[in-house]
């Protein structure tokens, strides 16, 4: 995961962009329903779901 969010840091801004966008919806997702997407994570990746997915998602006005 740290690999990922390293990699994306050399993206373009336009991708940096869709990246930031990604890793709200994962944080809207998670605060919806931390069970469920905690859970799907864990079958996907085999993994704890990852600290910044627990942070809050930005607000509409940011």
């Amino acid at each position: 995961m740290v690999e990922a969010f390293l990699a994306g840091q050399e993206l373009p801004d336009y991708a940096q962009d869709i990246l930031g966008a990604i890793v709200d919806l994962l944080r809207q997702a998670h605060a919806a329903d931390s069970g469920g997407v905690s859970a799907e994570y864990r079958t996907r990746t085999g993994q704890d779901v990852p600290d910044w997915m627990k942070q809050p998602p930005h607000s509409p006005e940011e």
